[in-house]
């Protein structure tokens, strides 16, 4: 078993250090050229478009069908935004310096238009539901429209990515963070916290992705209100920081050559693109299907291309957390103090600037809210696959054994179970970006 995991984790490795951020950034470079830089024009102009997001009363004739799209908005915000833009963002800086932020910054632009891509073809190649209620649609739908109508691959590939969807639709590592919080703050034995959450869970997720665009339209404004208002706080308090903090950032980033010290820096500068772009990858949930999924159920306003933009601004929402988060532990000095696990630094740096006890509170209602909101989210987008492969048992199946993924590994270590989602994952994302450069054609890239 210890070889057979020892294969895995060179497997992870490849394809997160190397394949997979070469994918995306050959992909992303290419349609962004295609599409004109058509993320810098959108988000030149973010009322109108973000008008259109929240727009009620411009659908289609056929708008009976499907959920609004500012509810569907928070949705995709909820499937980011989780444990990972407050803890697992802070290895871009411990291990690439501040210079990777530059390029994590990268690694979310050019993923806007995967994005921008992948809700495109869900909403071109959806289909209406068989109830008559909504629509199904997703990577699975487009990847197999991919291929011509007889290939072998058209009914195998779609079935091999909607398997490992399940198995990435588990979040049981966000999952055992949230149960290790609540039982950590409110002192309650954990085992009733997990049946609790749990429980909780279930009763969210398994309402679809309405009732996932329901729970995130209540929740995500609050956090995000919140988080970033605390932000702003911080950041003006220490205005006279930031400056040199900016500096840091560009300097190190591009640092090829370090003049003071007459040599070449590139390791130094490959490295911060390395951690830079895979933390910025997973924090964005770039190429990984869900927002295809989530989004094939929505409204259209005045066409797909329209509706499509709004991705821009989910994936801007979602960085913007992330960098007041490392901004909040850098002003906080957490960086340099010893002995902190990333998980840590925010709430340490807050005590600085806030009271003690509301920084214990708030931080830990941030991660419940945030991991939450991805752990149904993923459990949504799971259960659609599991009915892709079996439109009758396939989603009993899978809750079943969503039921007994939550309960066991929340009170097990995490090493192995993080490696078989974290390779399902990337093979998802090649796979995806893949189809997508193989649809290019199909997709229209308008103001």
């Amino acid at each position: 078993m210890g070889c057979i995991f020892s294969l895995f984790a060179w497997i992870d490795r490849f394809i997160w250090e190397y394949l997979g951020i070469f994918v995306i950034l050959i992909g992303g470079i290419y349609l962004t050229y295609k599409a004109r830089f058509l993320q810098m024009r959108t988000l030149k102009n973010p009322i109108k478009n973000i008008a259109e997001i929240f727009d009620i009363t411009s659908h289609k004739s056929d708008s009976s069908y499907g959920l609004l799209p500012w509810k569907l908005y928070f949705s995709s915000i909820g499937g980011m935004v989780g444990v990972g833009n407050i803890v697992t963002i802070m290895g871009a800086v411990t291990f690439g310096g501040m210079g990777s932020i530059l390029w994590m910054l990268l690694a979310s632009f050019i993923g806007m238009i995967i994005k921008y891509c992948e809700v495109y073809l869900a909403i071109r190649y959806r289909i209406k539901k068989k109830n008559g209620d909504g629509y199904d649609g997703g990577l699975m739908y487009y990847i197999a429209a991919s291929f011509a109508e007889g290939s072998v691959w058209r009914i195998i590939l779609p079935l091999v990515i909607s398997l490992l969807m399940c198995v990435y639709g588990v979040e049981v590592v966000q999952f055992l963070v949230i149960t290790d919080s609540i039982s950590t703050l409110l002192g309650v034995d954990k085992a009733i916290i997990v049946v609790v959450t749990l429980c909780c869970v279930m009763a969210s997720a398994l309402g679809g992705v309405k009732r996932l665009s329901e729970i995130c339209a209540i929740m995500m404004p609050v956090l995000l209100v919140s988080y970033i208002g605390i932000g702003i706080y911080v950041v003006a308090v220490n205005y006279s920081a930031i400056p040199e903090i900016l500096y840091e950032i560009l300097y190190q980033g591009t640092k090829f050559y370090d003049f003071p010290r007459e040599k070449w820096n590139i390791v130094g500068v490959v490295i911060a693109i390395h951690y830079g772009f895979a933390r910025g990858i997973y924090s964005g949930d770039i190429g990984m299907g869900y927002d295809s999924v989530v989004h094939s159920e929505a409204k259209i306003i005045k066409s797909p291309a329209s509706y499509a933009r709004t991705t821009f601004f989910s994936l801007f929402t979602d960085t913007v957390i992330s960098i007041i988060s490392l901004l909040i532990a850098k002003l906080g000095g957490a960086f340099e103090q010893k002995g902190l696990s990333h998980f840590q630094y925010v709430s340490f740096s807050l005590e600085k600037f806030l009271p003690a006890f509301f920084t214990e509170f708030y931080i830990t209602v941030v991660i419940v809210i945030s991991g939450f909101s991805t752990i149904i989210g993923y459990f949504v987008v799971g259960q659609k696959a599991a009915s892709y492969i079996n439109s009758k048992y396939g989603r009993a199946l899978y809750i079943v054994y969503a039921i007994m993924a939550f309960s066991v590994f929340a009170f097990q270590e995490q090493e192995d179970v993080m490696l078989i989602m974290s390779i399902s994952g990337g093979i998802i994302m090649i796979v995806n970006i893949i189809t997508i450069l193989r649809l290019r054609n199909q997709i229209k890239f308008q103001d």
